[in-house]
């Protein structure tokens, strides 16, 4: 149930407030005024695909528009440590398929404003309001690796008339015994100290920065592992480039962790609290059949357990497991995936399955 007020930032625009819990994110109102775009050019200068919309709550929420100029559209939630340059990976595959993919920063990384202490159930009313300020009336989310539960809480809070496509790619799960007795110890230990002290992803995304930048200048590979695995894989484990391990992928490696900690790195400190809070749903309430699972079977970062435990809990889910891939090796799927994804955009379905391939 939700009542009218009004924002003293907007006059007289008025928005949903939910007096009980929150049950459904409400669908926008397509020519409300309640957002404002602002593309992130000066004047003179060519139209760039990185934008930012003001919020109702006053917040930044940073994107950017890859692919086709027309045709369904795709929210692409990144990892961690990652940005909305991410989705960058599928712009030619978007071309191809014909479809509008978008990269959306989480709050805190990129173009997006830092926001403390958020919870999971926040993010769909920023979607909302983002497809709202695009004029998409209907789309499909897909969340990789640290941005699977982001996917997920869009299932349990847009209605399905609207959000008509979700997946996950080597998702993180909730932080509960399903999902813990998958992790092993390490991870779940670096999780755990992570989470609790926030000098530590400062310490580990500005020294992978660095090394990363001095690998770039001397042309070689820094032999020292990343000491935060769950922080070191999101930003580089789907691609389309095919470059393999070139200038180029690493010059684009570089810009996403850059891009990600730009306004420092408490947003990406926050993810990782997130990581071991209570989303606020469990799996099996999501309202949305058919969502679609892809994992690895040699995962070591979001073991294929996670997959397998989800799809039991979320309604209709849809699970490939990929034999012999790891966390890294998921952009080998990719045109597989985006072509799921635009299929259900286009025409719903839900079927509870799982598939070895």
């Amino acid at each position: 149930m939700y009542s009218l007020s009004r924002s003293k930032a907007f006059g007289s625009v008025a928005r949903c407030v939910p007096t009980k819990p929150l049950i459904r994110v409400p669908a926008p109102i397509r020519n409300s005024a309640s957002v404002v775009g602002q593309p992130v050019v000066e004047a003179g200068q060519e139209e760039s695909p990185h934008q930012q919309v003001t919020l109702i709550d006053g917040r930044e929420l940073g994107f950017a528009m890859y692919g086709a100029s027309t045709g369904p559209a795709l929210f692409h939630f990144h990892g961690n440590p990652s940005s909305r340059l991410e989705a960058a990976d599928f712009d030619k595959l978007g071309r191809q398929l014909g479809a509008r993919i978008i990269g959306v920063d989480r709050p805190g990384m990129g173009l997006s404003t830092f926001y403390p202490n958020r919870k999971l159930t926040n993010w769909p009313m920023d979607v909302t309001e983002l497809a709202q300020y695009l004029g998409v009336d209907s789309f499909g989310v897909l969340g990789v690796s640290g941005g699977g539960p982001y996917a997920l809480a869009c299932a349990r809070y847009i209605p399905p008339e609207q959000l008509r496509a979700v997946g996950v790619v080597a998702g993180w799960g909730p932080w509960d015994r399903e999902t813990i007795q998958h992790l092993g110890f390490a991870t779940w230990l670096r999780v755990h100290l992570y989470s609790r002290f926030p000098k530590l992803t400062e310490m580990s995304l500005t020294g992978r920065l660095n090394r990363l930048e001095k690998e770039q200048s001397t042309g070689s590979k820094s032999s020292i592992p990343h000491p935060m695995t769950v922080l070191a894989a999101d930003s580089e484990k789907l691609s389309t480039d095919g470059e393999g391990a070139n200038d180029g992928k690493l010059s684009h490696k570089i810009a996403k962790l850059q891009d990600s900690i730009r306004h420092g790195t408490n947003g990406n400190a926050e993810e990782i609290r997130q990581m071991r809070t209570p989303w606020g749903f469990k799996p099996e309430e999501v309202n949305h059949e058919g969502v679609r699972l892809w994992y690895g079977t040699e995962d070591q970062v979001t073991p294929i357990g996670i997959g397998r435990s989800l799809a039991k809990r979320l309604p209709g889910a849809r699970l490939i497991e990929y034999e012999g891939l790891n966390h890294f090796e998921m952009g080998d799927k990719s045109k597989e995936i985006m072509e799921a994804m635009l299929e259900d955009v286009v025409q719903p379905q839900g079927i509870t399955s799982v598939m070895m391939v």
